[in-house]
């Protein structure tokens, strides 16, 4: 297993002089442990909006917590369900997939998850869906990540 970081180490990404991403939206599943942590408190610090999905409601609420008490700007929701056997989460990730203000970038972490296409089924050279491959998390359509 491996350690957890501290949040303090966690939320340094925007010490690192990365791209500018302040004002995107990424969805990220697997956030409550892990890389899926990570990368939530790292986009955060970015200014990114984040859509955190996971099993574990608590550990989704403290990373939540923990990012609206840093004061960074940034809205973050939070979606509780398991991407493989939840119908219902998948309705909803597929929602968001199809929202003018949908995710611009997605992380997918949740492990042991199998892809299942949402949005229609386009490919990504059509700004569509990203499958998910060899244990991914969900594909999404995220065809607003233009630039």
């Amino acid at each position: 297993m491996v350690p957890s970081q501290p949040f303090d180490a966690l939320f340094s990404a925007s010490d690192l002089g990365l791209q500018p991403l302040a004002g995107r939206k990424a969805l990220i599943t697997g956030a409550s442990s892990g890389i899926g942590k990570a990368a939530a408190c790292a986009l955060a610090s970015c200014g990114v909006d984040l859509v955190l999905v996971a099993r574990r409601e608590d550990r989704l609420t403290e990373i939540a917590d923990e990012i609206y008490r840093r004061g960074l700007g940034v809205h973050v929701t939070t979606l509780v369900g398991d991407v493989v056997e939840g119908e219902t989460l998948y309705e909803e990730l597929e929602r968001l997939a199809a929202a003018e203000d949908g995710p611009d970038m997605v992380s997918g972490n949740a492990g042991g998850a199998v892809g299942r296409a949402v949005g229609g089924g386009v490919g990504a050279a059509d700004g569509g869906v990203v499958g998910a491959a060899d244990g991914g998390a969900v594909g999404i359509a995220v065809g607003a990540a233009d630039g």
